[in-house]
Parts: structure tokens; C-alpha cells; sequence
């Protein structure tokens, strides 16, 4: 992955400083994360067997784990219908699934608005032309298997779309949080060959042992460690007067692990490694999943259908007791005749009763509850809906389903959607993709600089807003029971914001904001009936008073 290239290097006491302070934190970042992987381990066999690499990597020499372990894909699958239905139902690629909108201040700028809606339209669609979608669905299997992922978005120079992307695998990261409880500093673990170092890094920066690798073995295979590790930096690491790689916000520190030394500081205006959880543990920087929570009905799954199959191979090909005396007598293949003397000698089954009907209600009660854990009902109930089913029916099924999956779509969206989407917003400013911003966009900040303000992220896919549209529900039920009320006491009305839930309903279903009057125009249409009304009133009165005052006459 391509990062900010390093500025001019700091003096030797600075990078020792800075190194031993990094390393300290890797250390703390991989013992919290060993703690993890045993568990990620397991769950892999059960859940991601293709990741189970990751973990042989750390000491496991045996064959992957599908070829000998698993007798049932339930939990595969199940993560499977969960992943694709993240990336069709939360982010499809056929379809708008967010919006950059003007923050407060600016919603009432009619240029800025259709400016923000130009940015939202090249963004989706460099998006689109980037490897964005293929590495998102990495990640959502992750997620569902693992609780945790890690998403790392670049800018590109390639013809084919400003932006690339990088899913990392569980195992070779560890995370840390800051003070806000959210992921804020990732450490990368990478083996390079000298000649590779050199290629990356280049040759001056490499450290004295490698450069002496590099010239009396340049084809050496032996791989060497490092750390790439990104967080935010201290205001007493950076000069904010200097725009170079190593005065940035968020750090970009490579370091030779065996000599701890930084072959390379460098830097970001935006966080890049974006860190997910499916649901907080506890404080920790990883995440629970639904193959956590479904890990011992994986278990008793993975061996019921083990038992079954040899339930269902003793049926099929069953034990025989013969009498001794009949050894090579019997013809057991398929089709075959045996022929014998009928003298109440009869060769039998032996120890073939098991109840096969009794482990498959065990082995669909555990799979239901596979399911039900990586929320598989929801993603195939739109598929279920069926042209007999009222709109009430519809509405039912969506929120019961929908509530169960809300928690983990609250993580989503402040985790990953929004650091994600800014960054992708701010790099493309910077390259120039976006049109030039309107006057009233641009503001100086606390550095003296020109800059544009942040965009607010509006969730538009059909989940999102299905979401969102409990509320809505909540909103006809209220009204439901105030009707009968509100005959009788029509101010009880007074309570609800109609102007609120009207707009926040129109757009919780999607309805573009271009299409919903700006809240000042209502008001101004609101001022010139009322003022009409008014008029007319006058006139009316106006002619009643001439009237009677020609009748008095």
C-alpha cells in the first residue's frame, strides 16, 4: 500500500525515542491480541476454514482444517448469506447507499448543497471502478467470523480509479483504542527479504546488517521482521507549521524489529486502516460475533453430523455376526449371491439400531440456531414476501428481524462507514477529482489554511432506511391511539413535531432532499398564506363594514 512518502528524517535521538515508544505499544497491542487466538483459531475451522493459514503461520503445520475437521457447512454458509447480504441490503454496488451532505451551517447554500451531491455522485462511482466492493465483502466475512476487521483505503495514481483498497487478515494486525473507546492506532506485521527491504524502503535507509546482506547475499530468502504501525500523533511529535509525511496527523512509523530501528516516518491527513467490531467486548480494541456466540452449537453440529454419517454408512453397509465356519463363504458387494444350507444359521446384523431421525431434529434444531445467530432469516425475508401479504404483514416481519440487527449496524456506521467515507471524501478533494468547491464551502482553519468542512454521512441503502423506518411505525401507532383523544382535546396534537416526523419520514424512505422543501421556505410559505389569509380577512371585514354602513343609511 502506497502511504505519504517521509519528509526530511528527524535527528537520531528523536527516532530512538519515537521507535522505543512504538515498540513499547506493539508489545502491549500483541499480548492483548494473543489472547485472541485461540479462539479466532477455532472459530476459523468452523467458520472461515480458508483463514485457518493465518494460524498455521503461528505454529500449526497440519493441512487446512476442511479437508479433515468439518462435516457440516452450516456455519459457513450461514456466514456467507451474512456477508452478501451486508453488501446488498448496507452497501450495493448497483445502487446509492450514502450521500455527502452540507453540515449544519451550509444546508441552507443552495451551491454547496448541489455541490455535495456532485461529490456524492464521483465518489460512488470511483467506488465503483475500485477494487472497493471486493475487499468490503472480506471484510464483512471477518466480521461475522471474527468480530473484528480491518479495511485500509489509499489513493491510487492508476488509470482506472483514484482509489484502492486493502482487506488485512485477521491475525497479521493488532489494534489498540484511544480515549474515546474506539480503534484508533493499528500495528501491521510484515516480512520482507533484504532485496525486497531495499525495494521498499530503499537501501540508505535499511540498517547496516541488511546492507551487508544485500552485498554479499543480494538472492538471501531469509525473511526479516517489521512493524508498520499508524496512530495518532502527539502535538509534541509534529510541527502543524510543516505539511511533510512526518509532521501529519496520523502517523506512518516502519521499523526494523530486530534492531528497532525506523526505516521509514511518514504520515496521513486521515486515518487509512479503518477497524471494525461487530459488537464491543467489554474494553478491549476486538469484537464478538455471531460465530462466537454460535460456537457451541458449531461444536455439537460438526459432531452429531459426524456420528450421523457413520450412522448412515452402518445402514447402508451394516455390521454382519456369521457363524465361523462361513468365512469366505459370504459375497457382501452389490448384486452378489451367497449361497447356504438353511440350518438356523443365518448370518444377521449386529449393533445397527441407532435413531437417525432423532440426531437429524438435533442436527436442524442446531442449524436453525446457526442461522437465527448470524441473522439469515432477515437477509432471505425479502425473498419470502409473497403478493398475499398485506403492507402491515410486510412492515411486521422487517422490524421484528430488523431490531435484532440494529446494534451491529450502529457499529457499522460509526466504526466504518463514516471514518471510511470521510477518508474517501478527503482524498479525492485532495487529487482533484471533485469540481471546484463554492465560495461559501470554503472557511480558513486553525492552521491559517483554506480547507473544506467534513461532509454528514446519510445512510440511503434499503436496510438503512428500513432502520430508520421504525420510527416511523412508532410515529403511526402513537398517532393511532392520540386520534380518539384528539376529538376530544385537539391541543393534546401540540406534543408531536409534525413538521419533524413528516421530513424525517419522508426521508427515512428514501426520498431524495432535493425533493423536501428547505425548512426557511415553509416558513416563508407559511408567513405569505397566513399574511394572505390576513388580507383577505381585512377585505371581508372591510366590505361587511361598507355594508352595514349602507343598510344604516
Amino acid at each position: 500500500m502506497l502511504d505519504s512518502h517521509t519528509s526530511e528524517k528527524a535527528d537520531k535521538l528523536s527516532n530512538l525515542q519515537v521507535a522505543d515508544r512504538v515498540m513499547r505499544r506493539w508489545e502491549a497491542a500483541k499480548t492483548e491480541r494473543m489472547r485472541w487466538m485461540s479462539l479466532w483459531d477455532e472459530m476459523a475451522k468452523y467458520v472461515r476454514p480458508e483463514r485457518d493459514e493465518v494460524f498455521r503461520r503461528h505454529g500449526d503445520s497440519g493441512p487446512p482444517a476442511a479437508g479433515n475437521f468439518l462435516f457440516d457447512g452450516t456455519p459457513i454458509s450461514a456466514n456467507m448469506v451474512l456477508a452478501s447480504g451486508c453488501m446488498s441490503r448496507l452497501t450495493p454496488a448497483q445502487a446509492p447507499w450514502f450521500a455527502f451532505d452540507p453540515p449544519r451551517a451550509l444546508k441552507t447554500k443552495d451551491a454547496v448543497k448541489r455541490w455535495y451531491a456532485e461529490c456524492t455522485e464521483i465518489a460512488i462511482e470511483a467506488l465503483a471502478t475500485s477494487n472497493f466492493y471486493t475487499e468490503l465483502h472480506e471484510c464483512y466475512l471477518d466480521r461475522g467470523a471474527f468480530g473484528t476487521c480491518l479495511l485500509h483505503v489509499e489513493g491510487s495514481t492508476g488509470m482506472d480509479s483514484p482509489l484502492v483498497f486493502r482487506a488485512h487478515e485477521i491475525g497479521h494486525y493488532a489494534l489498540s483504542l484511544g480515549a474515546d473507546g474506539r480503534i484508533n492506532t493499528v500495528f501491521r506485521e510484515l516480512e520482507f527479504t533484504p532485496a525486497q527491504a531495499a525495494q521498499e524502503y530503499g537501501e540508505q535507509a535499511l540498517p547496516e546488517c541488511l546492507k551487508k546482506v544485500l552485498k554479499e547475499q543480494p538472492h538471501s530468502q531469509e525473511k526479516h521482521a517489521f512493524i508498520h504501525a499508524i496512530y495518532p500523533r502527539e502535538e509534541a511529535e509534529r510541527d502543524r507549521l510543516k505539511m511533510d509525511g512526518a509532521n501529519k496527523p496520523v502517523a506512518s512509523v516502519h521499523i526494523y524489529v530486530k534492531e528497532r530501528l525506523i526505516v521509514r516516518n511518514a504520515g496521513y491527513d486521515e486515518m487509512p486502516a479503518i477497524g471494525s467490531r461487530y459488537l464491543r467486548w467489554g474494553t478491549g480494541a476486538y469484537g464478538i460475533c455471531p460465530a462466537w456466540m454460535a460456537m457451541a452449537d458449531c461444536r455439537s453440529l460438526n459432531e452429531l453430523q459426524m456420528n450421523l454419517d457413520v450412522l448412515a454408512g452402518l445402514h447402508a453397509f451394516p455390521r454382519i455376526l456369521a457363524p465361523h465356519d462361513f468365512e469366505g463363504m459370504i459375497d457382501l458387494r452389490q448384486g452378489q449371491v451367497t449361497f447356504y444350507k438353511d440350518e438356523n444359521r443365518m448370518p444377521r446384523e449386529w449393533a445397527t439400531q441407532g435413531k437417525y431421525d432423532i440426531g437429524m431434529e438435533r442436527v436442524q434444531a442446531r442449524q436453525k440456531a446457526i442461522r437465527d445467530f448470524f441473522h439469515v432469516e432477515l437477509f432471505q425475508m425479502w425473498s419470502a414476501i409473497t403478493k398475499q401479504m398485506t403492507a402491515f404483514e410486510v412492515s411486521a416481519r422487517e422490524q421484528e428481524k430488523i431490531e435484532l440487527f440494529s446494534p451491529t449496524f450502529t457499529m457499522l456506521s460509526s466504526e466504518m462507514y463514516g471514518p471510511l467515507l470521510r477518508r474517501v471524501f478527503a482524498l479525492l478533494l485532495r487529487q482533484g477529482v471533485f469540481p471546484q468547491p463554492p465560495q461559501e464551502a470554503v472557511y480558513v482553519n486553525s492552521a491559517g489554511r483554506y480547507a473544506i468542512p467534513d461532509p454528514e454521512i446519510r445512510y440511503t441503502s434499503r436496510l438503512a432506511l428500513a432502520l430508520k423506518a421504525v420510527h416511523a411505525g412508532a410515529f403511526d401507532r402513537s398517532m393511532g391511539r392520540l386520534q380518539a383523544l384528539a376529538q376530544v382535546r385537539p391541543d393534546v396534537l401540540d406534543n408531536i413535531n409534525m413538521d419533524r416526523a413528516v421530513r424525517d419520514m419522508a426521508m427515512n424512505e428514501g426520498l431524495p432532499v432535493e425533493w423536501i422543501t428547505p425548512e426557511d421556505e415553509v416558513t416563508a410559505l407559511r408567513d405569505a398564506r397566513a399574511e394572505q389569509q390576513a388580507q383577505q380577512e381585512q377585505m371581508q371585514q372591510a366590505m361587511m363594514g361598507a355594508e352595514m354602513a349602507g343598510k344604516m343609511k
